[in-house]
């Protein structure tokens, strides 16, 4: 018996750390849930300001499951102001419908499959699928390339993505994105958000 009284704990051996494959990632019909922001630095706007505070767009043309690109050049924001590259880089003149469009046209080339995506003043979210031969991260920073050089975004470094588990995860973020801009404040229910687009 040893009566030494070393009160040492004993040091467990460094195992290197490899961060697993994500091998789930690109399993057919695996979705995520994507978030990507605009640079806010860059534009001025606060964080978690939602980029319009409590003003609610009033110019509603529906994009769910369908695109009418018309949308005018400066949108009337509640009555008493008005939607600027400054305080809704994503919302303003076009510029919703021009992001859901490129994600349609990527889904129709089959680069990426969003089955659901919200565009909101200063940030987006979406719930897409990723082909196995095709790499999430690469896909991402390509769009965002293509829209920085075409629509004028300027976007923040990198991403936020999560892997729901289940159908009820699923849901889950689904009504999450949906309902973001009542969080906000941008408007009274979901279904009067107008920047959105759902793809059976």
């Amino acid at each position: 018996m040893n009566n030494s009284t070393d009160n040492t704990l004993p040091v467990r051996k460094h195992l290197p750390h490899v961060p697993p494959m994500r091998v789930s990632q690109y399993a057919k019909g695996s979705l995520y849930f994507i978030t990507i922001c605009a640079d806010r630095n860059h534009y001025g706007i606060a964080e978690n300001s939602g980029g319009l505070g409590t003003n609610r767009p009033t110019n509603a043309f529906t994009l769910v499951g369908r695109v009418i690109p018309n949308a005018p050049q400066a949108s009337p924001v509640g009555g008493i102001g008005i939607c600027r590259p400054t305080n809704a880089p994503l919302i303003y003149t076009n510029n919703a419908v021009r992001l859901l469009l490129s994600l349609d046209f990527y889904r129709n080339k089959g680069i990426m499959f969003p089955r659901f995506a919200l565009i909101m003043p200063d940030h987006m979210h979406m719930l897409a699928a990723f082909p196995d031969s095709t790499d999430m991260a690469q896909t991402i920073q390509n769009w965002k390339r293509w829209t920085a050089k075409e629509i004028g975004i300027v976007w923040q470094d990198g991403f936020f993505d999560y892997r729901p588990r289940n159908d009820a995860e699923i849901a889950e973020k689904m009504d999450y994105i949906a309902k973001n801009p009542v969080r906000k404040g941008l408007c009274e229910i979901a279904e009067e958000w107008p920047f959105c687009m759902a793809w059976r």
